[in-house]
């Protein structure tokens, strides 16, 4: 990934952070595997990896709506698709192979799919 990729991939993460603070506190607060001492650390090292923390999780829990109406899948798509290519495939394999990987059965790749205008079945 091209340094300009990187650095725009980690600002994306550090924001989708402090959205998720705002929105999804239990989210974000889980979302720091435990070999790492901060999302910054994380953030810097292996932005995919934080990605995959998010992903990881049940698609009821991504698809329900915050007070102000927004899922955490509403937001991954849009964030997804104010990037460039290289960002949006990093945070797509971290996000979506997460999920899927163990729930085969999720619509979370289909339902992203059909947002994004995007075949994601590659991922699953």
């Amino acid at each position: 990934m091209l340094p300009q990729n990187r650095e725009s991939l980690i600002d994306t993460s550090f924001r989708f952070v402090s959205w998720l603070a705002k929105n999804f506190p239990s989210v974000k607060d889980s979302s720091l595997p435990s070999y790492y001492d901060s999302f910054g650390e994380l953030l810097r090292e292996a932005p995919t990896v934080f990605w995959g923390a998010v992903g990881g999780r049940g698609y009821a829990e991504l698809a329900t709506k915050s007070a102000f109406g927004e899922s955490v899948l509403d937001r991954v798509v849009a964030i997804v698709k104010d990037s460039s290519p290289e960002v949006q495939d990093e945070i797509l394999v971290g996000f979506v192979e997460a999920h899927m990987f163990p729930r085969p059965d999720s619509p979370l790749a289909k339902e992203m799919g059909e947002a994004l205008g995007m075949d994601l079945s590659g991922l699953c």
